[in-house]
């Protein structure tokens, strides 16, 4: 495995999920293509859609600042399956029920760490196939799904042109790993948000950037808010900006702030602000979307010492691999934490989103494997 040392503070919302490579109806999608060979050994072309953050859609301001992610009214956690074993690996089953009220949404299938190469199929269809099985993986399922029950299974490989790649791992059984949901957002929806800080004295800096995505064959007028939210809930920050999509279009908007007397992050402090970004069509909020982020600054000083906030960093690192159990995670981080433990080398492949929570809120920074 090839380690990548990464800062758990929040900030790095791009890229963490790779989109799934649909075979039928490639409207719309980004022109970025790949290869597999198909069970009948044929090359057959797909699509990927750009990779993006941990985007989950909530229907109000308290909803996404409480980040009630069980309870969010878009969002579905799949939990039930029935497993079976075919000729070709192990097949995942289960049914799930699309309500009158996501009809005009587009509706996505995120799909946590699985142990090995995998399809999905609803309703008899195939809708895409990944070899990168532990990294999450979203999937459109809008034009695969109907009103009311539906079938969906997850059909995991024992033999996949990608295997070779990974003899280092130990488990060799097909199965479902990660968090598995389904997502609705509005035709016109936050498809990914960039955001970058930094520290300049007590000063703090804020770059962020929303995508942007419409669905819809017509213009639409959109107005994108954010709102910044202290430690203690107090707004810090606030602006809005107007912007115009075209048919099926994607754009960017941008902001940028400096605020005085930010508190930072760093493992001693780990202070984390809620970023609640929101967008409004013809004075109706359709959606709230948002994230933790950390304000911190990191440099080599002249020694090529790594420092954070102009303080060098002395790292003590343990290796951990983390279980299913969040709240024995949470346990364990803490005390290494008094231990006097600093960095994580995290054993195996990229973890859900929900660990890097806790050594966010915790002050834990990570060493992560990349999922090679």
């Amino acid at each position: 495995f090839i380690s990548l040392i990464l800062l758990a503070s929040g900030l790095s919302l791009q890229a963490q999920e790779k989109r799934a490579m649909n075979f039928d109806d490639m409207v719309g999608w980004e022109k970025i293509s790949e290869q597999r060979l198909s069970n009948n050994g044929q090359w057959v072309s797909c699509k990927m859609e750009p990779s993006r953050g941990d985007v989950v859609s909530y229907a109000s301001a308290d909803d996404a600042v409480r980040k009630t992610y069980q309870r969010a009214q878009y969002l579905v956690p799949l939990e039930d399956f029935d497993c079976a074993r075919s000729g070709e690996g192990m097949n995942y089953s289960t049914t799930f029920k699309v309500p009158f009220a996501w009809l005009d949404r587009q509706l996505f299938l995120h799909v946590g760490k699985v142990s090995a190469a995998y399809e999905v199929w609803v309703n008899g269809r195939r809708v895409g196939y990944t070899q990168s099985a532990s990294t999450p993986v979203e999937w459109d399922l809008t034009r695969y799904s109907v009103e009311d029950n539906n079938t969906l299974e997850i059909r995991v490989q024992d033999n996949y042109f990608a295997q070779v790649l990974e003899d280092s791992r130990t488990e060799r059984e097909a199965a479902l790993k990660g968090e598995i949901y389904l997502l609705a957002q509005p035709k016109v929806r936050v498809r990914d948000v960039s955001v970058a800080t930094a520290t300049n004295g007590t000063e703090g800096l804020l770059s962020l950037g929303v995508i942007l995505k419409s669905h819809l064959l017509n213009d639409k007028e959109y107005r994108v808010w954010y709102e910044l939210l202290s430690p203690r809930g107090e707004v810090v920050a606030a602006d809005h900006c107007d912007v115009t999509l075209g048919m099926r279009g994607e754009d960017t908007v941008t902001f940028f702030r400096r605020m005085p007397d930010i508190m930072t992050w760093s493992h001693e402090q780990p202070c984390l602000y809620t970023l609640v970004i929101k967008t409004q069509h013809e004075g109706r909020f359709k959606e709230y979307v948002s994230f933790n982020i950390g304000f911190r600054t990191i440099a080599l000083d002249e020694d090529n010492v790594i420092t954070l906030n102009g303080v060098p960093l002395r790292m003590s690192v343990r290796d951990y691999a983390p279980g299913d159990n969040l709240a024995r995670v949470a346990n364990d981080i803490a005390k290494m934490r008094d231990d006097g433990v600093t960095m994580l080398n995290v054993v195996g492949a990229p973890q859900s989103r929900s660990f890097y929570d806790v050594c966010d809120s915790l002050g834990m920074y990570v060493c992560a494997s990349v999922d090679i």
